[in-house]
């Protein structure tokens, strides 16, 4: 699944486009599940890089046990001028991230409507943590709910799971719980001169379906995460 070309990859500027594409299409047509999880990538992913994502994924939760379809979502993280300005590209990347929040939550609407009582889980790396809150954020507006999210080194703000951030929203949307991987030793999210949600995890009163894991992965890549998680969902 994805939304390739939808927004100007220097400024974050929506471009023509007409929602999520299906690919491959027969898959899609074929998949009559009733579970499936999405993997949501981070930012600097192009095509290639967002597949071999979803693989990690599938086989990390094949690993673990899990046998429903693994889904990728592809959209357009890998922004342009990150060597020249590195806080612009995380601006225009932030704002492609939540902009694709409305696909994402179209697909699950759309999935969900074409088959009953599907269960949709979600699992999202770094500023995916980002897109999937906007998502819930839609979700919760249509009456749709997902069973669980997965984050893992999420960029999300620090207060996401709390009464001031998404946590009325995340109560309404998620049937299950948010686990929230976190770790205080990624160089990445240090770097970017913040305290977000994957750096510290959730200071304050969060949500009652909120969990969060500390770990230590080698560094701030999925693959990192992937391996440090200990069973799913």
């Amino acid at each position: 699944m994805l939304t390739r070309g939808c927004y100007n990859l220097h400024t974050g500027a929506r471009l023509e486009c007409k929602g999520y594409r299906l690919y491959p299409r027969g898959y899609f047509e074929d998949l009559q599940s009733p579970e499936i999880a999405v993997m949501i990538h981070g930012m600097q992913n192009d095509p290639s890089d967002a597949l071999e994502k979803f693989r990690i994924a599938k086989r990390r939760l094949r690993a673990l046990g899990y046998r429903h379809p693994v889904v990728g979502y592809s959209y357009d993280s890998d922004v342009r001028g990150l060597l020249l300005d590195w806080r612009r590209a995380l601006r225009a990347a932030r704002v492609i991230a939540r902009g694709n929040g409305a696909h994402l939550a179209r697909f699950i609407t759309d999935y969900c409507r074409e088959v009953p009582g599907a269960r949709v889980r979600l699992l999202a790396h770094s500023l995916g943590s980002e897109l999937v809150l906007a998502a819930a954020g839609r979700l919760a507006r249509r009456g749709v709910r997902v069973e669980s999210i997965h984050m893992f080194g999420a960029s999300a703000p620090a207060d996401s799971p709390g009464p001031r951030g998404s946590g009325p929203v995340l109560s309404r949307a998620v049937r299950g719980r948010v686990v929230n991987y976190y770790a205080p030793t990624d160089a990445v999210l240090m770097a970017a001169g913040e305290q977000p949600l994957g750096l510290v995890g959730c200071k304050g009163r969060a949500f009652r379906g909120y969990v969060q894991r500390r770990v230590r992965p080698r560094d701030h890549r999925f693959k990192s995460y992937a391996e440090v998680m200990g069973s799913y969902p």
